[in-house]
């Protein structure tokens, strides 16, 4: 891949993650564009935050009781949420993406439930692929199950959430829930 080429590849994922600021460094080889990319593909298949696409749906929070998981059905009740979260002393979101039908995103139910307990200050939701269409295309994900961690107003991660992830998105959570 031509060097050009891969920086305009890179603009166009970048917004998501914030990945790519051109600087005054020396130019990538072909091997070091290309493991680049890899990376920064590999990164954005658990999408990024879809309140920057969708910038004026004003903001309308889901219901929430600390220690249960609520619903996300809109960028808008993301945004009311993660706006409340911040707000609050020591709270964040923590979404889990899933679908209708998925054996992985089903594995992980029982455990977010559990987390939701373990982290009071957390607000817990599921984002029902099939429900929530508009939001998860803004988000550009791309695999479920998958899981969007918010704190400070911001989006800190998006990572994996099966079964075999588990392990590295509680040790996450934790990082998030400790900020």
């Amino acid at each position: 891949m031509h060097l050009p080429l891969l920086w305009l590849a890179l603009l166009v994922v970048a917004p998501c993650r914030a990945l790519l600021v051109p600087c005054a460094r020396p130019p990538l080889t072909s091997r070091q564009a290309t493991l680049t990319w890899r990376i920064i593909m590999s990164e954005a298949k658990f999408g990024c935050d879809p309140r920057i696409a969708t910038p004026t749906e004003p903001a309308s929070p889901p219901p929430w009781t600390p220690g249960e998981v609520g619903s996300v059905h809109t960028t808008g009740e993301l945004r009311g949420a993660v706006e409340a979260a911040a707000a609050d002393s020591g709270g964040f979101v923590a979404l889990k993406f899933w679908r209708v039908g998925c054996k992985a995103c089903a594995a992980t139910v029982e455990r977010f439930a559990s987390s939701a307990k373990e982290y009071p200050k957390g607000r817990f939701y599921l984002v029902n692929y099939g429900e929530a269409k508009e939001m998860c295309r803004a988000s550009g994900l791309k695999i479920v199950p998958a899981a969007h961690l918010y704190s400070s107003g911001k989006l800190q991660d998006a990572v994996a959430l099966g079964p075999s992830s588990w392990d590295a998105f509680a040790a996450r959570l934790k990082e998030v829930a400790d900020a």
